[in-house]
């Protein structure tokens, strides 16, 4: 009688591969990539906060830049200093 020799099977490691694998996936899909695109919408939500502040600053600065070079501000600095001359030479001072 032939003596029987102990044959290795990979099987059960192999199925525990897949298992390990398949929970894997499982908690990447199911946990973190879920906490990964909230972390990255906190960030976004913070980044459109300040571009929607530095709008209303640049709306505020066009409006006072508006009302500093209005007509009606034009007109009032020039009753007070007089008309626009030309330059000349009399009223020119030349840097050397």
């Amino acid at each position: 009688m032939r003596e029987r020799k102990s044959v290795i099977t990979f099987e059960p490691l192999r199925r525990m591969a897949i298992v390990f694998g398949l929970v894997g996936g499982l908690l990447f899909v199911r946990v973190w990539w879920p906490i990964q695109a909230e972390r990255n919408l906190g960030k976004l939500q913070r980044v459109e906060s300040k571009v929607f502040q530095k709008k209303s600053e640049l709306n505020l600065l066009k409006d006072r830049y508006a009302n500093l070079t209005s007509l009606t501000v034009i007109d009032a600095w020039a009753k007070k200093n007089g008309p626009w001359v030309p330059p000349n030479g009399e009223n020119v001072i030349a840097i050397k």
